[in-house]
């Protein structure tokens, strides 16, 4: 580890945790971020119980592997060089956000809008024999 040099730092540090109190040791060190989306899945686990397809999966794959794969999924991956939860906030801002927009300035509506559009239908004239 190398010295910290300056204060602001200090909050940067990942705390990673070996043992639960003192008695129980992990097969592998667990973060803290892992560690609280794995809480956060689990509740959400809990409250879904429910819902279509989580009624019929086994408990063990509700309450363990799918709080699992989200801890997995939201401290390990990225999308475009952000995490997972920064991608989607990002994307819900584009999506909720007006689209009409010049210079990044609202453009207002005008009151009609209306096309005039004009077509040219030819026609054919058809001989008694040629049907």
């Amino acid at each position: 580890m190398e010295p910290i040099k300056n204060w602001s730092k200090i909050w940067k540090i990942e705390r990673i945790f070996y043992k639960i109190s003192n008695e129980i040791s992990l097969p592998r060190p667990i973060s803290q971020t892992s560690l609280v989306w794995f809480g956060i899945g689990f509740i959400l686990s809990l409250k879904m119980k429910g819902i279509f397809p989580f009624v019929f999966s086994s408990p063990t794959v509700n309450h363990i592997g799918i709080p699992f794969g989200i801890a997995f999924f939201m401290s390990k991956r990225t999308f475009q060089g952000k995490r997972p939860y920064n991608y989607l906030f990002s994307l819900f801002l584009y999506l909720f956000r007006p689209k009409s927009t010049r210079r990044g300035k609202r453009i207002p509506k005008t009151k009609n809008q209306e096309m005039d559009l004009t077509i040219l239908i030819g026609e054919r004239r058809i001989k008694n024999g040629d049907c």
